[in-house]
């Protein structure tokens, strides 16, 4: 804009925020151009220049990131995400039946090439006892034991969540394919390798949902659990606390019932029908979720 750009300054710091606050400001400074720039050619091109810096792909990011500026990708000010629980339940009819039976002598104990890279643990060690040292010894009996999960589903249902237009999948698509200091600043923080990169914060994403309703799930443990360890076990599944954690506490639906006899533990819960759960996810890589954007 050359000297343009003082005069455009000036004017600009003379305008009261307050009447002008809700303003674009391509549309400002469209207007002023129009009584200031005299050359048309010049004009247009210093209009297309100053369109181009207002919504490149940060300032596009803010205004979707603005409930005052979108109001449609919010509600009450938390961003907008679809499906809505009643969504749920009116898919969950459509829900396909399912069947898992897992068999820790047969399984594959190897989990280090899953994306978690083995950071997770023994693949058994979702039978958490807690509760301090005492437990470590039933920890590890359980994770060490043959153990048998066999699971029934009435209704599963994938659900791909779907951000509302506070969510612009395009900025993204540009930010995650460009590297260079073209759209990141040199030296800045966050960087493309603090977000993407191999250790960045933004690695992966969820690209489905699962919900399950009607579940009836066993689990069979084959070792030797001594009297105290019995009623500790119980102790702990009678408040809902094991093995599967259920936030409602003792008026929830679903039973949770522990017996033990000559050959070990048996663990049977039941989740009847009409109260869905969202069990699990599927995640991708980042990069793998996005198209890279076509070249202008």
């Amino acid at each position: 804009m050359g000297d343009d750009f003082t005069k455009w300054a000036t004017y600009l710091s003379s305008l009261d925020p307050v009447a002008h606050g809700k303003d674009d400001p391509a549309d400002i400074f469209e207007a002023w151009a129009k009584f200031n720039i005299a050359d048309p050619l010049r004009r247009e091109q210093c209009v297309a220049s100053f369109q181009q810096v207002e919504l490149g792909v940060v300032p596009q990011a803010i205004l979707a990131l603005n409930p005052a500026k979108n109001p449609t990708g919010f509600q009450s000010g938390v961003p907008v995400w679809t499906p809505l629980i009643a969504d749920f339940n009116s898919q969950l009819p459509h829900g396909r039946p399912a069947n898992v039976v897992v068999d820790s002598n047969t399984s594959s104990k190897d989990i280090s090439k899953s994306w978690a890279s083995g950071s997770a643990g023994f693949p058994w060690s979702f039978f958490s006892f807690g509760g301090g040292a005492k437990w470590s010894k039933s920890d590890t009996k359980v994770q060490t034991s043959n153990v048998k999960l066999s699971i029934s589903i009435q209704r599963l249902l994938q659900v791909p969540p779907s951000p509302g237009s506070w969510f612009k999948p395009n900025l993204v698509s540009i930010a995650l394919f460009t590297q260079d200091n073209t759209l990141w600043r040199a030296g800045a923080s966050p960087n493309w390798n603090s977000v993407f990169g191999d250790n960045g914060s933004w690695k992966r994403n969820i690209s489905s949902l699962w919900v399950a309703d009607g579940i009836d799930c066993t689990v069979t443990v084959k070792a030797t659990f001594l009297e105290d360890e019995q009623k500790q076990i119980q102790a702990q599944a009678s408040f809902g606390f094991w093995p599967f954690w259920q936030a409602s506490g003792g008026g929830a639906s679903s039973s949770n019932k522990v017996t033990f006899d000559a050959q070990g533990m048996t663990v049977k819960w039941v989740n009847p029908l009409g109260n869905p759960l969202i069990i699990g996810a599927t995640v991708v890589s980042t990069k793998d979720q996005f198209n890279k954007p076509m070249p202008n």
